[in-house]
């Protein structure tokens, strides 16, 4: 399966290099960083996050995130983990005593389609460039794709969806956990959830690059 999608992906390469003339994603982006916490306390009742960072609208960088989530070009990876970065230089940690990067987890089944985890590629490099420790404390079961699902059943969907991996782990003062896409919040309410349960004083923010909140 892997080499059919690697010739389908040569040809779409080739077609948009040759037909297709545009400028880098990183010079057509205009970054419009908010904090969008208050949206989801109003629509989300009992919501688990502290703060929610994001950096633009979702079809603002939807072409660049398909090209590297599903089509494996790792070259967006710097242009991220700027994002990201800026995102991070948002937030105070002076006064933590312990700040962790964190990240959703991926089913092992969608491992198995794109052949890497996306976010876990972006996080490892993040922590070099910021210097603030990443740690995978999730492990998840498998669900159905958000993005085919209404709302409400993106709210299912996600119910005692994840785990920690390891119970006895002690959970740090300030989780600050990123993902690429926010959109009913769903999934990382669930995630925050669970390190509320693990420690209910730990402080949660969110972290992402867009946002799809019409969807």
């Amino acid at each position: 399966m892997k080499i059919i999608f690697d010739i389908f992906d040569r040809i779409w390469r080739f077609i948009v290099d040759v037909f297709v003339e545009e400028s880098p994603i990183h010079e057509r982006m205009t970054l419009h960083i908010q904090d969008r916490i208050e949206h989801y306390r109003v629509d989300f009742p009992g919501f688990y996050l502290d703060r929610i960072l994001v950096a633009c609208e979702y079809h603002d960088i939807e072409k660049a995130l398909e090209l590297y989530k599903y089509h494996s070009h790792r070259e967006y990876v710097d242009i991220f983990v700027d994002i990201f970065a800026r995102l991070l230089s948002e937030i105070d940690t002076s006064n933590s005593w312990e700040v962790v990067i964190s990240t959703v987890p991926m089913h092992w089944t969608r491992y198995g389609i794109r052949w890497f985890d996306h976010m876990d590629y972006i996080a490892k490099r993040l922590a070099r460039e910021t210097g603030i420790p990443y740690v995978q404390f999730l492990g998840t079961l498998f669900s159905q794709r958000q993005s085919h699902l209404s709302r409400k059943k993106r709210l299912e969907n996600r119910k005692n969806r994840f785990t920690m991996r390891n119970p006895n782990v002690i959970i740090p003062q300030t989780v600050i956990l990123i993902d690429d896409v926010i959109s009913t919040g769903a999934t990382v309410h669930e995630c925050a959830r669970v390190f509320k349960l693990h420690n209910p004083y730990c402080h949660i923010i969110g972290v992402f690059l867009s946002s799809n909140i019409s969807s």
